[in-house]
């Protein structure tokens, strides 16, 4: 388990937790839609693509230069998984990261980016204050 990210983070709507084995189908459900993957680096997201990601982040760490960081972005209110957040640490440039940020289009339709990109960047901040 992580000894840089906590257990999660919150914010008054949502919290932000590391994916676990049975968020597959969720995954797939919304990062396998054509509205989500163009833009996003891959034109399709299957089941394997799901446990291959899920897998990857099991023991990830945020920080690492040239490699991902994701974590789910859950819906307080109903528990339900409604997107990811990553945070890209740069090979070359570690200390400058990017963020990629795929959710369910209906929650992008009626959540505000403002409040959609508060939770990214609170894991954001919290993160580069730990390894900074």
């Amino acid at each position: 388990m992580s000894h840089i990210f906590p257990s999660f983070l919150s914010t008054p709507r949502l919290f932000l937790r590391r994916l676990q084995r049975d968020n597959g189908d969720a995954l797939c459900n919304y990062r396998s839609l054509p509205e989500v993957a163009r833009y996003q680096g891959w034109e399709s997201f299957g089941p394997e693509d799901a446990r291959r990601l899920i897998e990857s982040q099991d023991h990830a760490e945020p920080g690492i230069p040239g490699t991902w960081f994701q974590v789910a972005v859950v819906e307080r209110a109903t528990n339900v998984l409604i997107g990811d957040c990553g945070l890209h640490c740069l090979q070359d440039e570690p200390y400058q990261m990017e963020f990629g940020a795929p959710w369910l289009p209906v929650i992008r339709a009626r959540v505000t980016p403002w409040r959609r990109w508060s939770a990214c960047w609170s894991m954001g901040l919290t993160l580069w204050a730990c390894i900074g």
